[in-house]
This record gives C-alpha cells, structure tokens and sequence, in this order.
C-alpha cells in the first residue's frame, strides 16, 4: 500500500525542477514541511514517509479543518541558536539546506523508561475474570428490577399503555429519523443544512441559475418567488414528515419517562424532608462559623500574632548577626594589618581565608562587598611575597653574622617559626630552596675570606712576582705554601663546621614547625641539610686536591719556581697529613652528626678526596723510604753498629706494650748490643734504620687511619727489599766494592746478616698484631707472611752458608794431615781446636748459638 502511495505522490503531487523534487500534496499546491527550493530523491522519499505516509492528521470532508490534538512536551520544538550551540551534536552537511521551521530539528520518538515494567493484556486477566463475574451479576438484578412492577404504584404514562412492547408504537423508533437532525451542530443556517432539508428549493434555485443569468443571492428571495403547484405540495409532505418525526420523539420521551418515573416520584416525596435536614444543616453551619470566629478572635489571631512576632524577631536577629558580620568583615584589613605587625602570618591568612568564605556563603551578593574578594586575593599575594622577603632578610642576617662556638644558637627562632607557618599555610616549599641557595652563598664567602685572609699574610710576594698572572684570588693561592695551605683548610674546616651547627639549628627550628605529617616539607628540610653538607665538603675537597703553580724556599732569599704540582700529595710531609686529617675529621664528624639518617655516605665525601691524596703522599712517600733504605743497604759497610738508648727504648715498647712510639731520651747514649727480650743482637746501621722506618709506619697507621691499609704492603716491601739485597750484597758477594770498603765476605759478616734477618723476623709478629688491631683480624695482612718464609730461607741459607764455610776449612786441615803416630797429632788437634774457637767465638759474640 505504502508503495502506491509513494508512486500515486510522485506522478500526480510532485514537481521536478533540475535535480530537486517539490512536493506540491498540500493546500494551494505547497506543503508547508518541506523547502520551496527542493530536496533531492532520497530527502524527498523521507520526506513523504515521515509527513504523509505515516501522519496521524485526519482531514475532514467539505474543507472543513478539525481542531488540532492537545499539546505535550513532545510537540515542543527548538529555535536556532539552541540548535547550533547544541555541544552534543556535530558537524550538520544538511543544516543549511533546510528552511527554518518547526521540523527544522528531527523529532524522535522518545522511548519507553527502562526502569518501568512492561505491561500487557495477561496482567489484567485476574482482574477481568472477577469483573466479569460481578457485571454479569449486576446485569441480572437490573433486569429483573425492571421487569417487575410495584403494585400500589400507578402512573400516568401507564395509564396511558404507553409501553415500548405495545403494538401502537412499534412504528415509532428513531431510525426513521435521519440523522441530520440528530447533530448537534445542526444549524439551518448552514447552506448544505438547508439544502438537505429541503431540497426541492434546492432544486428550484439550480433551475432558475439554468433560465436566468440573474443569480439569487439568499435563501428568502426563493421563499418569496412564486412557485408552481407541485411546490406546495412537497412543502406539506415536509410538514407531515417532520410531524411524523416529532411524534416519534415525543413517544420517545414518553416511554423514558414512565421508565423512570419511580425515581422521580421518590425523588419529589423526599424533598420537603430533604429540605427540612438542609435549613438544619444551614443554621448548624453558621453556629460552628459563630463559634470558629469566636475561637479566631481569641486564641488562633494572638497565636498567630505571637508566631509572627517570634518570626520578625528571629529575622531582625538575623539581620544584626548579619549586620554585625558585615562589622566584623569591615574589620578584616585593619586585623591584617595588626597581624602583620606582630608577625603573625598564619593569623592573617587564617583570617582571609574565613573572611572568603564568609562572602562566599553568608555575604553572598552584597554589593558594598563585590570588591573585597579581589583586594583580599591581592593581599594573600602581598603577603606571600611579604613572608618570602622577610625569610631572606632572615637567612642573610642569620647566615652573615659572626661564626663563634658560642653563638650557634638560632636568633629570633619566634619569628622563623611564624615565617616556615605562614609560608606552609599557602603550600610554598620555595623557601626552602632560597635558602640552600643562600647557604651555598655562605659558604663560598666564608672559603673566599678565608682564602684572602691567607693570602693577604702569605710571605710570598704578589705583587713583584708574576703580577700579570696574578689577577685573581684562584690565581694567587696556586702560590701558597704548605703552611699557608694548612692553615687555610684549617681555617676553613672550622669555619664551616661552625657554618653547619648553625644552619643545623635553624633546621630544627623548621623541622619543629612543621607539621609530623607534612612528609613533603620535612624531606625537603633533609635534602637542604644534604646538599648543604655535601656542598661544603666538596669545596674542601676542592681545596685538597687543588694545584699550586710554584713552590719556594722561605730559608733562601730568592722566590723562583722550585717545582710545580699538587700541594698535598706531592710536597706535605706525614707531620702534615697527620695534622690535615684531624681538620677533615672534624668536619666529616659535624657532618656525621647533623645528616640525617641513612645519608651518613655524604659525610664520607671529604675523607674519600683526602684519602686520595693521603694515598698519592704515601706512595712518593714510600718511593722516597724505598730509595733511601736501597742507597744506605748498598753503602753498607756490614760492621757491627751501637744502639741508640732510645731505639733500644722504642722496640722494648713495641715488644712489651705493643706501641711503635717511644718517649724522647735526653741522654745520648748508645750500647754495643741490641739486648731484646733478654737476648743480645749485634746489628749493623742499615737495620736501625729499617726499624725506625717500620716504626714511623706503624705509628702512622695509628695517626691517619683512611691509609692504614696500605701501609703494611709498604711494610714487607720495605722488608722485602731489605731480605733480598742483604743477600744479593752478602750471599752474592756484591758487597765487596770500593764503596763498602770491603774485600771479601768473611763469617763475621754473614752473621751479622743473619742477626739482622732474625732481628727483623722477630718483629714482624708483632707488625701484625698491630695491624690486626687497626684494621681487624680479616686485614689482608698476606705480604708480611710471604716476607717471613722468604727471610726464614734466606736465614738457613746464610746458616748453610757457614757450616759450608767451616766444612771446606776441616776439609783443607785434614788434606794436609798425615797419618802417623801419635794419632791424632798434636798440631793437628791444635790447628783444627784453634779454627773451632775462632768459629765458636765469632757465633758467641753474636749470640747466635
């Protein structure tokens, strides 16, 4: 059907004009749904599915218009701007080819609300089946209350027979009537009424339009106008029709009536009484209005004067909490003020922040207030940057006053605390880097006046020496002396130890006022500490491992460049490096003590760059010891020395107490024999100066503990070179030169070098105790035992030696021996006994047997 109707549109209400189709199915040819200009074919198919097929509109016969359904939400349309400002909706291609209208938005259908059951004939099955048996119950007990008659009853219209069964008015029913006079807009005025009514001057009008050219404007000039005879006859048979019909109707009413005529009867003898109850009912109603407006006059009206009182008075109190509110909020830029004065920042934020709110909520839309929320963000401002410069004011001032061990305390610790609040109230962590910068600004100071303090005193002359090159302050201490440079990193490791107990305590003064659960804040105020420990034991690293351009020699007159080099590894002395180290440890301690925990590896930074020169000092320090002790053992001339009183002290100490450090002697006395742990060695002078030296690295192990682990692989080499020389000088008999004065190796020679090598052996035990000690039982302590066995070899080849020796002597004297009687003989006996005395001599003064 619907594709009939689409091709019945086409061919019969459609024009086409180009490419666009113009649905002409309207009044006049124009229908009002679509654009003037066209649409195209499958615009044009919608078109007529939407507003023609499927159109619920029902258009009435002789033109005439119905009136149109009720309106609902969903006949509602939208205008143009809230089309296109529509943020759900996107790009439209067709929105500027429609006309605007009430289609111009496409209606949908809205659908059913899903959180609403869906309802069908079966829900209501129950309910019709109990219905139906109560109607159908109903039905009956109508029917037979009207079939049944009262007896004492009688009526006029019963009298009359006039009953619907009868057969006098059977003929009377109302289908005879047309139904035209049964409208209720039937109006004769109407053309078409009249004409149906009567249409024989219907007929007569047509006829004169036919004879005449004259048309008849109304109805009453056909009334009026003569007419042939057969005209009064149709009037008269309309006369009797509508007799007939009126009859019908009057018979009609008359039955209607004798059906009810019962209850109008009851009706009619009930209404005397009926308005009997009414009067009653009348005066009872005006008692109970006589009364209600007694009741109103005396209690309801003062009630509710008193609840309209309490009303006005609560609303008046109302208005002066507001009024005095207002008062109060007038109040807000003087209160800051006074605030700001004290200081007392956290008040004064405090107090905006609660006068926001108030003129958020409760002052909301006063007029004299509009302004106020503007001048009190301004003023948050102002006071941010207020607290900011009051914080580096501080900082400077605490920072820049005089470093005292006295004075390390925090000055005015009150106002900081009020400074760290009010900049926490507003979120700002930014002072806290201010003032690592600051810190980090402190302690370059403090290095640079330390620096020119030095250099100002220094004995060096500046200003006639290299004064082109010396231009600025990093220039002139590269010229600075081992004492001057001491003297500076002491000067600066105090300063800056004092530096950081003081910023220490301002520290605490933060931490205190910060809240334990701002975690943010309180490791910000730990990687200051941090960066400012860290910061300062760099620049003093810096220092260690700084470079000086010339070297010179205060006892001589001229200044010139001597050598050129680190200060610290290549020119201190171990005096020096001992005194240097109690500098760095001291500051590496302040810094231990002030870090926080588990960041103890920063305070590690200093002693790890003096640990790093201290290990180059040793090292030339070594080669230095090395060369010297390799030039006397190759000078030596292997004769027995005497024993300095105070040597023989010091190895008492190391063998008794364990101490490689003895107290000076103010006598100068010396002995024959080294007497150790009752037992007398007869050394030579190289030994001597082999112990002194183990000594001086024993006790400097003690002294600067960041080297003690290299100092016993220092030890055995020193050792070492001494074991293999001895018996590259002794054994292989390179000792016999012009230089030693020696012409060859004799047995007194041999035991000296071996009293010397059991003298060193007899130490070494006690070299790794020592160590031991200093570095713990797991120090690697491997080299020393390695020199033992090689000295213990070299001992039994000096002691194979010297049996070797007396060997080839009796192997000579029994050569040249004869045999004859006596037997032995007694030159034999005295030769080989005066060979063994000698022999035995020589051991016994060295005490080797």
């Amino acid at each position: 059907f619907l594709l009939l109707f689409f091709r019945h549109l086409r061919e019969n209400h459609c024009k086409k004009e180009g490419g666009s189709y113009v649905c002409t199915y309207a009044e006049n040819n124009v229908c009002s749904s679509l654009p003037i200009e066209g649409v195209n074919d499958n615009d044009y198919e919608k078109h007529v599915y939407k507003h023609h097929a499927m159109s619920n509109t029902n258009t009435s016969t002789d033109n005439e218009k119905l009136p149109s359904s009720a309106w609902n939400i969903y006949s509602a349309s939208q205008n143009l701007p809230a089309v296109l400002n529509d943020p759900s909706k996107g790009k439209q291609k067709d929105l500027f080819t429609k006309t605007w209208g009430d289609h111009f938005v496409e209606l949908h259908n809205v659908p059913a609300p899903s959180y609403l059951p869906e309802i069908s004939k079966h829900h209501f099955d129950n309910y019709l089946k109990k219905i139906s048996k109560r109607c159908k119950r109903r039905s009956r007990l109508s029917e037979t209350s009207n079939s049944i008659d009262s007896p004492g009853e009688t009526s006029i219209l019963s009298n009359l027979n006039f009953s619907s069964s009868s057969k006098n008015y059977t003929h009377f029913d109302l289908s005879e009537i047309p139904k035209i006079y049964l409208k209720s807009d039937f109006k004769l005025s109407n053309l078409e009424t009249f004409s149906i009514v009567f249409p024989q001057y219907h007929q007569e009008e047509e006829q004169q339009q036919q004879g005449s050219s004259h048309p008849v404007h109304n109805q009453c000039d056909i009334a009026l106008s003569s007419s042939p005879p057969s005209y009064h006859n149709s009037s008269k048979l309309l006369q009797e029709k509508l007799s007939h019909y009126l009859d019908i109707v009057e018979v009609q009413i008359a039955i209607q009536v004798a059906n009810k005529s019962d209850a109008f009867f009851h009706a009619m003898s009930s209404h005397d009484t009926i308005m009997e109850q009414l009067g009653q009912t009348i005066v009872q109603v005006k008692n109970l209005r006589c009364k209600l407006k007694n009741i109103d006059e005396t209690q309801v009206k003062t009630s509710l004067k008193l609840i309209q009182k309490e009303k006005q008075r609560s609303n008046q109190c109302k208005a002066l909490e507001k009024l005095r509110l207002m008062s109060s909020i007038l109040q807000t830029q003087p209160t800051i003020q006074i605030y700001l004065s004290t200081p007392n920042y956290v008040a004064a934020l405090e107090l905006i922040e609660k006068t926001k709110d108030i003129l958020n909520s409760e002052l909301y839309g006063i007029q004299s207030f509009r302004h106020l929320l503007s001048e009190l963000k301004e003023m948050t401002k102002m006071i941010d940057t207020l607290m900011i410069q009051e914080f580096e004011r501080f900082v400077s001032t605490d920072l820049n006053r005089p470093l005292t061990e006295t004075d390390l305390h925090v000055i005015e610790s009150e106002k900081l605390v009020c400074i760290v609040l009010g900049l926490l109230k507003q979120e700002s962590l930014e002072f806290l880097n201010i003032y690592r910068k600051e810190v980090d600004s402190a302690i370059k100071a403090i290095i640079k006046s330390c620096a020119i303090e030095i250099v100002s005193s220094s004995n060096f002359s500046f200003q006639t020496n290299h004064s082109s090159e010396l231009t600025s302050l990093d220039d002139q201490i590269k010229y600075l002396n081992i004492l001057e440079w001491l003297h500076l990193l002491k000067n600066c490791t105090h300063s800056l130890g004092l530096l950081l107990l003081r910023i220490k305590a301002t520290c605490d003064v933060m931490m205190g006022a910060i809240p334990s659960d701002n975690h943010e804040a309180r490791g910000k105020v730990d990687q200051v500490l941090c960066s400012t420990c860290q910061y300062a034991l760099n620049r003093c690293a810096y220092l260690l491992s700084k470079s000086s351009v010339t070297y010179y020699n205060e006892s001589k007159e001229e200044s010139g460049p001597k050598s050129a080099g680190h200060w610290l590894s290549e020119k201190a002395s171990l005096n020096h490096l001992t005194e240097l180290q109690g500098y760095v440890n001291s500051l590496s301690q302040i810094c231990e003590r002030i870090l926080p925990p588990n960041s103890n590896n920063i305070a590690m930074i200093l002693k790890l760059a003096f640990k790093s020169e201290a290990i180059k000092l040793m090292q030339r320090y070594h080669a230095e010891q090395r060369s010297r002790l390799e030039m006397i053992l190759e000078s030596e001339s292997w004769r027995k020395a005497d024993v300095p009183c105070e040597l023989e002290a010091l190895l008492g100490n190391i063998i008794n107490h364990g101490c490689f450090t003895s107290n000076k002697l103010s006598s100068s006395s010396s002995k024959q024999y080294l007497e150790v742990n009752n037992e007398k060695y007869a050394v030579i002078g190289t030994v001597l100066i082999l112990i002194s030296m183990i000594s001086e690295y024993c006790s400097r192990a003690e002294e600067i503990t960041l080297v003690t682990h290299i100092l016993p692989r220092y030890i055995g080499d020193l050792i070492q070179i001494f074991n293999s020389l001895s018996c590259k000088l002794v054994l292989g008999g390179e000792a016999v030169s012009d230089k030693t004065g020696l012409k060859k190796i004799t047995t007194y020679n041999l035991a000296l070098a071996l009293r010397a090598l059991q003298l060193i052996l007899y130490l070494i035990p006690f070299v790794v105790v020592h160590f031991e000690g200093l570095l713990g039982e797991n120090a690697p302590l491997s080299h020393l035992h390695n020199v033992s066995d090689r000295i213990r070899d070299h001992i039994r080849d000096i002691r194979l030696k010297l049996l070797s020796i007396m060997g080839q002597v009796l192997n000579a004297e029994l050569k040249y021996w004869e045999v004859k009687a006596p037997m032995p003989s007694k030159s034999f006996l005295v030769s080989i006994l005066n060979f063994c005395l000698y022999f035995l001599r020589v051991l016994k003064n060295f005490d080797i047997l």
